[in-house]
């Protein structure tokens, strides 16, 4: 039977675009997949989870950060003398700002910007009688209270909060706790000056406890704060037995083995929660050690932030690779993780509708970087099969595996070798 000439106009008409459809498929399909096959290479192993492992051990032996309760939130004192590190001008002022967060006093215990001399020579250490006197009674007072949720109300991230439709990426405020960090400077230079062992001790003593609240606020960031606010003690507790103030018994500090620890653990659990490993059970095997997880809330908060750096990829077209693999296993670990409160990240898992291209390229540092402006470039990562391609092609996604892993090849390129400084 011979076609026609209609007949073959309309082959070529249904052909041609059916042909060219296949390609563009399979052309997307290949070299996405190529891409997300060297990030799956960068994820955690078996070997590194076993490393993690042993350093929750590590960290769970020191009694640094025992298991907490939620009963008495310590954001009624704390949420006051927050300012955020970002938005609008009035958010970066506390609702009560604090004498000791004054920057001008941050300079004097720690020495000149220009000269700053190292951590173990700082003024508020070797020449505590002559830093600034004041007011540092909420220390005191904090010992009352078992953890801090800095969303609560009474500060501007609560004020935030209500505000912004969708404040959960990578480049939203968060409360700023560069203030805490003088505040205990100054809190230890008054029980080093006092020289008495009663007056040293409750001053680590109070200056631990901040450091525990400041783990429990669930994020990444103040976790990090617990760490220096840790080694900031242990650098006050050594000055203070060798000016024979107390004795080396009277108090642990925290060793570089734990801090080390502490830091790896915090980055490995970011990739626990994440999904960026190969042991499909990397959590089970985690929680089986039957301790507390240093780090679990702070994990799962920000791997909801990297989830929403992911946003144009939530929802593919047929055919189209994505993401999407990702989002329902960490929605079933933030649903399983009951000891974490975690009210914000819930909230906005809870309620995806609320994310849209204009929030993702104004807010996320993907989003809103590039020689293309964050317009064109949200352009770019809302055409399908061309977005995925292109978005791993910035290197965002496999820098983020890369930087979370602190876990390298063998133990010894573990954080902090001198080959993992240099990523």
């Amino acid at each position: 039977m011979k076609w026609g000439a209609r007949a073959w106009l309309l082959a070529l008409g249904v052909g041609v675009p059916l042909v060219s459809a296949f390609c563009v498929v399979s052309v997307h399909r290949s070299v996405m997949g190529t891409q997300l096959k060297a990030i799956q290479d960068q994820f955690l192993t078996q070997a590194q989870l076993e490393r993690l492992m042993v350093d929750q051990q590590t960290i769970a032996s020191s009694g640094l950060f025992p298991a907490r309760s939620n009963a008495h939130d310590a954001g009624v004192l704390l949420n006051p003398v927050m300012g955020l590190d970002g938005g609008e001008p009035i958010h970066q002022q506390a609702i009560s700002w604090p004498w000791w967060a004054a920057p001008a006093l941050r300079e004097q215990t720690k020495g000149p910007r220009a000269d700053r001399l190292p951590p173990a020579r700082r003024p508020w250490l070797v020449s505590p009688e002559y830093m600034r006197k004041g007011d540092l009674s909420i220390l005191e007072k904090l010992m009352a209270y078992d953890h801090w949720e800095v969303s609560s109300p009474g500060g501007r991230y609560a004020e935030y909060l209500a505000l912004d439709d969708h404040p959960f990426l990578p480049d939203s405020p968060i409360p700023n706790f560069v203030g805490l960090q003088t505040l205990v400077r100054l809190r230890l230079a008054v029980g080093l000056a006092a020289g008495t062992r009663d007056e040293m001790l409750t001053a680590l003593r109070e200056v631990r406890h901040l450091a525990r609240l400041c783990e429990s606020t669930e994020g990444l960031v103040p976790s990090m704060v617990a760490i220096s606010l840790l080694a900031v003690e242990g650098r006050a507790a050594k000055m203070a037995v060798a000016r024979e103030i107390i004795s080396v018994d009277d108090w642990t500090p925290i060793s570089d083995p734990v801090k080390q620890a502490l830091r790896r653990a915090a980055f490995g659990m970011v990739v626990v929660a994440s999904g960026w490993t190969h042991p499909q059970d990397a959590a089970a095997q985690l929680d089986a050690l039957g301790i507390p997880l240093f780090g679990q809330c702070a994990g799962l908060s920000e791997a909801v932030v990297q989830h929403h750096l992911m946003f144009p990829f939530w929802n593919t077209v047929p055919g189209e690779l994505g993401f999407a693999f990702l989002g329902a296993p960490l929605e079933a670990k933030l649903s399983q993780a009951s000891e974490c409160r975690l009210p914000v990240a819930r909230d906005v898992m809870a309620h995806p509708e609320r994310m849209n291209m204009r929030y993702w390229t104004e807010g996320s540092s993907i989003g809103a970087s590039g020689i293309s402006g964050s317009q064109k470039r949200g352009k770019i990562f809302a055409i399908p099969f061309l977005r995925g391609p292109s978005f791993l092609a910035e290197g965002v996604y496999a820098g983020a595996v890369d930087t979370f892993r602190l876990y390298g090849s063998t133990f010894v390129e573990d954080w902090p070798s001198k080959k993992k400084n240099k990523r």
